[in-house]
C-alpha cells in the first residue's frame, strides 16, 4: 500500500482536475492511478482533507478542495448554493442558526466557509441535514454577520 500522504495528494489532484460528484467515480479514478481502496477509507480521506461539495448549476454537486471553495471563480456558484439552500437565518448573541432545505446543509456550510469570513466566523458546524450553526468570533454579533453577508449577497 502506498503512503497515505502520497495517496491524499493523488486524490486532491483528481478532485481539482475533474468534476466528480460521487464517491464511486472517485474510487474508480483512484484505482486507475494505482490506489485500490475501500469506500470507508475514501470517506475518511475526504473528511480529513476538508473536501466539500459545490453546486454544479445543473442540479448536481461535485467534490471540491477547501482552497477551491474560496476561489473567486466559484463565488457565484457559492452564492447560488447558499441562496438556494437556506430557509431562514436567526441569531442569538454570537451564534447564528441557518435553517436549510433538507439535504442542503453541506452545500450551505461549504458556501459559508467559502465566503472568506475568517474575521467574522470562528467555526461553521453542519449539525443535521437541514441546519447549519455558525459560531461568531468574540465581539461579533448576528447583526454584524448579516451586514457582511448582505455585502456578499445583496438580495439576501
Amino acid at each position: 500500500m502506498k503512503a497515505r500522504k502520497v495517496r491524499l495528494a493523488v486524490l486532491q489532484s483528481i478532485i481539482e482536475k475533474n468534476h466528480v460528484g460521487h464517491q464511486e467515480l472517485l474510487l474508480d479514478l483512484m484505482k486507475k492511478e494505482g490506489y485500490e481502496m475501500t469506500q470507508a477509507t475514501l470517506s475518511r480521506d475526504l473528511r480529513a482533507m476538508g473536501v466539500g461539495k459545490i453546486y454544479d448549476g445543473k442540479g448536481g454537486y461535485y467534490f471540491c478542495m477547501p482552497s477551491t471553495k474560496a476561489n473567486p471563480d466559484n463565488l457565484e456558484a457559492l452564492k447560488r448554493d447558499f441562496k438556494a439552500g437556506i430557509i431562514s437565518i436567526a441569531w442569538s448573541g454570537n451564534i447564528v442558526a441557518i435553517k436549510t432545505r433538507s439535504g442542503h446543509s453541506d452545500a450551505v456550510a461549504t458556501a459559508l466557509d467559502g465566503f472568506a469570513l475568517e474575521d467574522t466566523i470562528l467555526v461553521t458546524i453542519g449539525g443535521r441535514d437541514d441546519a447549519v450553526i455558525a459560531v461568531l468570533k468574540e465581539g461579533v454579533r448576528g447583526d454584524d454577520f448579516m451586514r457582511k453577508m448582505r455585502k456578499i449577497i445583496p438580495d439576501l
